[in-house]
């Protein structure tokens, strides 16, 4: 008996809106209508309909087993860096070197807030202070933090698109 597979169901209607614009679109500019979905090289069609469900589980099946020997090599590689960390500082190489590879562990500081709230303020109170002098230095303390915009918050308050057309960026 075959299992269910649970796919995410697309609306029909917002599907069917995006053909239409496309079909719209095409007919305007006198081209072909684009397709919606690019199939992989060397993609045939399934005779059937019960063929194609077939061929969904069973690619399914195997991308889900390869993954699986994916995430095997990726805790078999976090355990060798974490085998390497702990045991290279303790002897007083600065490396080891094995038949393909050197590996070497250097530690860096990584800068660690407290308190935001005095990060933000120091970093305002210096962009006032450049702004009365007019030096020249526009950034001043903001180039402490990244240049870009935590989109966890947009997409949470709803203000995403708002923002973005304040910013004049594209998505």
């Amino acid at each position: 008996m075959a299992k269910p597979l649970n796919i995410v169901e697309v609306s029909a209607g917002a599907v069917d809106k995006a053909l239409r614009a496309k079909a719209a679109q095409a007919s305007k500019t006198g081209g072909e209508e684009e397709k919606p979905y690019k199939y992989p090289e060397g993609w045939k069609t399934p005779k059937t309909l019960g063929f194609a469900a077939d061929a969904l589980w069973n690619t399914r099946n195997a991308r889900l087993a390869l993954q699986k020997q994916v995430d095997e090599l990726e805790a078999m590689e976090n355990a060798l860096k974490h085998h390497l960390i702990e045991n290279l500082p303790k002897s007083d190489a600065g490396g080891v070197s094995g038949h393909l590879a050197r590996v070497t562990v250097t530690t860096k500081d990584v800068p660690r807030v407290e308190d935001w709230g005095k990060v933000y303020a120091a970093i305002v109170a210096d962009y006032k202070k450049h702004a009365k002098k007019k030096d020249g230095q526009q950034d001043g303390a903001f180039a402490m933090l990244q240049r870009r915009l935590a989109m966890q918050w947009s997409k949470k308050s709803g203000k995403q698109d708002k923002l973005l057309k304040v910013l004049g960026s594209s998505q």
